[in-house]
Parts: structure tokens; sequence; C-alpha cells
């Protein structure tokens, strides 16, 4: 069926109505038909002829109209028939899984406007006001930047919900309210408080809003966050003191930005810790902090098995390159470390060989330095005797490192999984390491800039030779062919997994 025709006129003139139409912002007249100069003439003694026309031109553009009016009947018709399964689908919904869907979408949503996804879901239907009003979980996060009005609505649909406090500052800074009205109101649900998170610039005076409140009792909070921005080392040092007042017997994980953890905190319970510190944070003015005290915190934690340890720009330490008793950390079981900018020799070497890991199983170094030698991480003879699962990752534009993977299943002879990602160059043997076979379970390879197919192919036989290989991940590696990888997977078939873009 061939399509309808409109001629130019028609067209004309129906743009012409809908721009008097459109001037009139939005009002509509009968006078808008015809053109100005002719609403006159056609009101008075008009000739036949003029009449005869003007009803020609009306009745094309209403045929016209008619025409599009069909067309968009028929197209809404279709997306109907297309939308309404999907809408079918979303409203009958279980209510277990739209609350879980709702779950999940409001732990993904940004914090810094963490109501607007809870108020949003509320107003989509009534079935998703049903369920939302009826999901405590996405009520529960609350911070000092809100209203009472909105804090108030909170506590009463978050019901028996593990409540999460933030006093929050940066970008809000301007939306800022006082503390003391916002603890006023949160105080009063401090048995529901599931997580803490506390940015000390929110408070001039440092921490005075929270001493008010030395003997807090909260026996559902497992996770607290402080930061703190250019401290002297006194502030450093007494940061957490009024969290170790507070009754925490749930307390399982903390993390620190610029502060010192306390050695008699008496948080046996802590399973999982963040320690950042960053040098160029630090007062210029004050004296050097004493990264060992900062890290003999750590050693208190009798329960920790999960470690994140971040310096930045950290040049050198004296109290690090005199650290002659290492720091232990016997039931460590998992541990990331990342170095940005710091130097290798006065400050990474020293500090690794000055920490002990006895029990240590997953290891990640995050490198954000522009090259640095694997050795430093890897002190004397079986640094790390329980490692199984070993993780270096870097950014290949910036780190320039090589990595001897020989090297590392020599000096780590429990290692069964290795990953490298984002550095320039991996290795798998030299002339002190003639390694025949590696005894890895799984090796992954990102992002390697230098990787050749030759290497491919040694680093398959050493392991097709190795007793328990399992997987091979070669992703996006700058010198490997797709066709050496297809023909290669020909032979180890699921034992290999590649990408090459």
């Amino acid at each position: 069926m061939e399509p309808p025709y409109i001629f130019s006129k028609t067209v004309d003139h129906l743009m012409a109505v809908f721009l008097r139409i459109k001037d009139a912002n939005g009002t509509v007249k009968a006078d808008f038909l015809h053109e100005p100069s002719e609403v006159q003439v056609l009101g008075g003694d008009a000739s036949v002829s003029v009449l005869y026309e003007s009803m020609l031109r009306l009745k094309s553009s209403r045929d016209t109209t008619h025409t599009v009016l069909e067309l968009m009947d028929g197209t809404i018709e279709s997306l109907q028939e297309r939308t309404l399964p999907l809408q079918k689908r979303v409203t009958s919904l279980p209510d277990e899984l739209l609350r879980r869907i709702l779950e999940v979408g409001y732990e993904d949503y940004d914090d810094g406007d963490c109501c607007k996804f809870a108020l949003r879901a509320s107003g989509v239907s009534r079935h998703f006001r049903r369920v939302a009003l009826d999901s405590p979980r996405i009520w529960r996060r609350f911070d000092n930047k809100m209203s009472a009005d909105i804090l108030t609505l909170l506590i009463s649909r978050s019901k028996n919900a593990g409540l999460h406090i933030n006093f929050t500052s940066g970008h809000y800074r301007r939306k800022r309210r006082p503390l003391e009205p916002f603890m006023d109101i949160v105080i009063t649900e401090s048995p529901r408080w599931a997580a803490l998170s506390y940015d000390r610039s929110v408070d001039p005076d440092g921490l005075s809003i929270l001493h008010k409140y030395p003997d807090l009792q909260l026996p559902r909070l497992s996770s607290i966050g402080y930061r703190t921005y250019s401290p002297d080392v006194t502030t450093a040092k007494d940061a957490l003191d009024v969290f170790t007042s507070w009754y925490i017997p749930q307390l399982h994980h903390l993390s620190v930005y610029n502060g010192f953890i306390h050695v008699a905190a008496g948080w046996a319970g802590l399973t999982s810790c963040a320690l950042e510190l960053d040098d160029t944070d630090v007062n210029e003015e004050d004296e050097e902090w004493d990264i060992c005290a900062a890290l003999h915190g750590l050693t208190a934690l009798v329960s920790l098995e999960s470690l994140s340890l971040k310096f930045s720009s950290f040049e050198k330490s004296n109290y690090v390159s005199s650290l002659t008793t290492p720091l232990a950390l016997p039931h460590l079981k998992s541990l990331l470390m990342t170095f940005e900018e710091c130097d290798e020799d006065s400050f990474i070497t020293p500090l690794v060989r000055g920490l002990h890991f006895p029990g240590l199983f997953d290891l990640t170094l995050n490198l954000g330095q522009e090259s640095f030698d694997v050795e430093c991480f890897l002190p004397g003879t079986n640094p790390y005797p329980s490692l199984q699962r070993l993780i270096l990752k870097g950014d290949r534009e910036y780190v320039s490192s090589k990595v001897n993977v020989a090297l590392l299943v020599h000096k780590l002879p429990c290692l069964t999984s290795i990953t490298v990602e984002g550095l320039d160059d991996v290795c798998f043997f030299d002339e002190f390491n003639k390694l025949q076979s590696f005894p890895l379970q799984n090796v992954s390879l990102t992002e390697i800039n230098e990787l050749s197919d030759a290497d491919v192919i040694g680093l398959s036989e050493a392991l097709i030779r190795g007793p328990s290989f399992q997987r091979l991940e070669i992703i996006n590696c700058g010198d490997t062919t797709e066709r050496r990888l297809r023909k290669l997977k020909s032979r180890l078939g699921r034992k290999l997994v590649y990408l090459v873009t």
C-alpha cells in the first residue's frame, strides 16, 4: 500500500495554524484557521469564490489531520502491543522479588541523595508504593543534610531496619545543617544504628559533637568509617578516641583515612579493616608521622582476617627505616596493599620487610607507581608461607614493570593462582629460573603491553606440564594474535579463555 500524499500548500496552512497557536501560548481559536488578513473579510460580505476557496483549504487540512491521526493510532497500537507484556511483567512481579529489586537498586544508588530513590520508587504505581512502604531497608540511610521532616519520615518507614548514619561534608557543604539537631533526632534510634560514617570536616571543632555522647549503647553497629583531612599528629592519634568509649559489641569493619588505630581499643570482634594514609594530606608544619605506630594498632585486632592498606606519596619514613621488630598479624587471611607515588627503596621495601603475615592466603597489590620491582614485595625466602592467590594490578599507561612468573613460583611454593593486570610485561623464564613446569591451577593475564604469542605458548606448555593446571586467561594483551589464541584454544579447550579487541 502506497503511503498517503499531502500537498505542500496544505502542509504550509497547517504549519501556519500551529504557529499562531504557539504564539498565543497554546490558546486555540477558530480565527487561527485563517490568515489574519482573511478574518475580517470572511466575517463580512465575502464573495462566494473567497468563501469556497477557504472551505476547500480547510477540508484539505482536515483530511490531512485525519490521515496523520490514523497513522498515529496505528503506531500507538503497535507500541502498546510491544510494551504491554513488559508492563504486565513488571506489575505482576511478586512482592518479594520486587522488594529485592528495590533493595539492590537502593544499595547502588548514590549516597548523596539516598532518599530520592525510595521516594521515586514509591511513586511509580500503587503496586510499587505498597511494596516500597513495606521495604524498610530502602529507607535506612540518614545524613546531616536532611531536613527534620525527611528524617522523621525515614525513621517511620525504616521500621526496625539497621540504620546507616552519615556525617557528610564536601560537595554538600551548602546544604549542610547544624549537627546538634541532626544528632538529637538520630540518637533516639541509636539501638538501630548499623553503620556510621564520619567526615571530620563537618565539625570545625573536631569530634566535639560525638564527644557529647561518651557512653553510647550501639548493639547493632557493625561498621565505622572515619575520615580526616590535613591532620596534625595529635589529631590523627586521637581520631578514634570517642569510639573506644562506646558499647559496640558487633563491630566487624573499620575504615580509617589518616588516623591511628588504638592498641587498647578492645575491638576483639573486628574482622575487617581498611587503613589509608596520605602524606600529601598531612599538615606540612607538623612532625613526621610515625607510620609504625599507625600500623601497630592493627596487631591488637586479634580477629582480623581481611585488611586493606593504602599509602600515598610517601617518599621515606625514618620510623619505617628503623623498624627492627616485625609487625605480625598471624590471623590475617586476605591483604590488599595499594601504593601510589611512594618511593620503592626508601619506603616500600623497608615497610614490606617489617610486616609479617604467616597465615596470609590472598594478596592483592595495586601499584600506582611508574615502575617497580616485584621482588621488593617478596623479601627473604618464602615471605608468605601460606599464600595461594596473588593479584598484581597496575595501569599499563603509566606502570612500566616486568613480572617474572618463575620467580613468583620459586619464592611462593604454596601459590596456586596468579593474576596480573595492566602491567608492561610478564616473563616466565630467565637464566636463573629455568623451571620446566608451573604447579599453578589458574593464571590470568589482562592488558599486558608486551605479551607475545611466544610468551603465551611458553606459559601454556609450562602449565600443561604441571600437575594442577585448570585455567588460563589471556584478555586484551598487546602483542598476542587471535589466530594463535584460536589455535591454542583447539588444544586446551575450556582451560583457555581469551579476548582480543
